[in-house]
């Protein structure tokens, strides 16, 4: 099974989705910003990274342009509900266009995540360069 990174500052629907990515199977690991997900992705493989835009300390950008300075980064899913002045869409874009495989908008529910997933890990089973 794919090895995935939840990254998200929202502990309780963090928290609900591991525990049904685990359910299904998934070896699943999880932070609740960019400065944890990198300790993660220092000392483990990760075939696939899911992370929210807007968090404390480390935001999904900044984690994403840390992503790029290394030689292979995991797939990645962004999601997004927005934040004050800003809308949604418009971040999920700008991710789209730093190379995020998949966007979403938040909320996101367990089914549609597990169809993003599969979704992208179909793509290509290679990680990215």
């Amino acid at each position: 099974m794919p090895r995935i990174l939840l990254v998200d500052d929202e502990s309780d629907w963090r928290a609900l989705m591991v525990r049904q990515l685990t359910a299904k199977g998934h070896d699943v690991f999880s932070a609740g910003n960019g400065f944890e997900a990198l300790k993660i992705l220092d000392s483990n493989q990760v075939d696939l990274m899911i992370t929210d835009l807007v968090m404390p300390d480390m935001d999904g950008f900044e984690l994403f342009m840390a992503l790029n300075e290394r030689p292979q980064r995991p797939r990645i899913i962004v999601m997004s509900g927005g934040a004050v002045g800003i809308d949604g869409a418009n971040l999920l874009n700008m991710a789209k266009l730093m190379g995020a495989e998949k966007n979403m908008s938040k909320p996101v529910g367990f089914a549609e995540l597990e169809t993003a997933i599969a979704g992208v890990l179909a793509c290509s089973s290679e990680p990215v360069h």
